[in-house]
This record gives structure tokens, C-alpha cells and sequence, in this order.
């Protein structure tokens, strides 16, 4: 895979869940609350990371499976297999979602399209999803995930672009002191 392939693997996974997690959370409980809740889930991801590793070089394994099954047997190599699947699953279903809601407002606002119409309903996009995603599923080699790792981080600053410009139309001075700096 090399080290461009690992590294837009890694930006994806992190970039994915904070563009969508962070606008939320600071909706809700402010900046200030937020800064302190993001500190404490990078602790508790730096203490596991290295409880892993310390692990890793103990077992003298290189993966989860070998991990799980180093202390837990089969058992716990199945457990793994379907921890990872239920994750990757729960990710996928997220993403078609988002994917979702981001050509729908494209849709309406940059094409006039109805909002009712068939190309903006759920199912029809999440369906649209499911087929442009199926190709990956049958990859034999990693080296083509880079390419849907670095479409991934496309879409994703695409995201982010098409959010920033609507957080900027719709602020406007009458509206700006209801930005929410402390928590509700």
C-alpha cells in the first residue's frame, strides 16, 4: 500500500468523524465544552493506542484477529470479525446518509431540482451510493483503496465547502449573537 496509501487510510477515518461529529456536538454544547470533550477523547485515544501496542509487542502479533485470538481463542477472533463488521457496516450506512443530504441540498440549490422529486428522495441517492461503492467491495489488492481513500477525502472537503458556505449565507448580523459559544 506504501505510506501515501496508509496515510489517506488514517485521514480518512479521522477526517470522516470530525467533519460530521464536530458541527453537532458544538451545536449543542458550545466551543468551550466541546474543546474539553475533544481533549479528553484524544487522552483516552492515546492511552489505548499505546495499551495496544503494548499488547502488540507482547502477544508478538501485527492485527486485531491475532490479538484476539492470542487471548481469547476462536471466540475471540469471531468476536473481532464481527465487531469490525457491525463497525464498517454502522460507517458505511453513515456515509450513504450524509451522502444523502449533501446531493440533495446540492440538487435543489445548485441544479433547481424539486424537492420532491425522485432524485432527492433516500432511497433513490442511498441506492446511487450502494452501486458507486460495490466495485470496492470486491478489491483483491489495497493499492486500490488508495484511490477510494483519496476520493473519500475529496468528498469530504467537498462537504465541507458546500457546509462553510451555508454556515456563511445564513449568518447574518441580526442572527450573530445567536451563535452558541457556551452551552444551552
Amino acid at each position: 500500500m506504501g505510506i501515501l496509501g496508509a496515510a489517506l487510510n488514517i485521514a480518512n477515518s479521522i477526517i470522516g468523524g470530525a467533519t460530521l461529529e464536530l458541527p453537532y456536538i458544538m451545536s449543542h454544547f458550545g466551543i468551550i465544552i466541546t474543546i474539553l470533550f475533544l481533549a479528553f477523547i484524544w487522552f483516552l485515544t492515546i492511552t489505548n493506542m499505546l495499551r495496544l501496542i503494548a499488547c502488540k509487542d507482547y502477544a508478538g502479533t501485527d492485527d486485531y484477529k491475532s490479538l484476539a485470538r492470542y487471548a481469547f481463542k476462536a471466540p475471540g477472533e469471531r468476536l473481532i470479525n464481527m465487531c469490525l463488521l457491525i463497525n464498517n457496516f454502522g460507517i458505511c450506512i453513515g456515509y450513504l446518509i450524509i451522502f444523502d443530504d449533501s446531493v440533495t441540498r446540492i440538487l435543489i440549490k445548485g441544479f433547481e431540482v424539486d424537492d420532491y422529486g425522485i432524485l432527492t428522495t433516500r432511497w433513490f441517492q442511498i441506492t446511487i451510493g450502494c452501486v458507486l461503492v460495490s466495485p470496492f467491495l470486491y478489491v483483491r489488492s489495497t493499492k486500490f483503496l488508495t484511490v477510494a481513500s483519496t476520493f473519500s477525502i475529496i468528498s469530504l472537503l467537498i462537504f465541507v465547502v458546500i457546509t462553510i458556505y451555508d454556515a456563511a449565507e445564513s449568518v447574518t448580523i441580526d442572527n450573530f449573537h445567536a451563535l452558541n459559544i457556551l452551552p444551552d
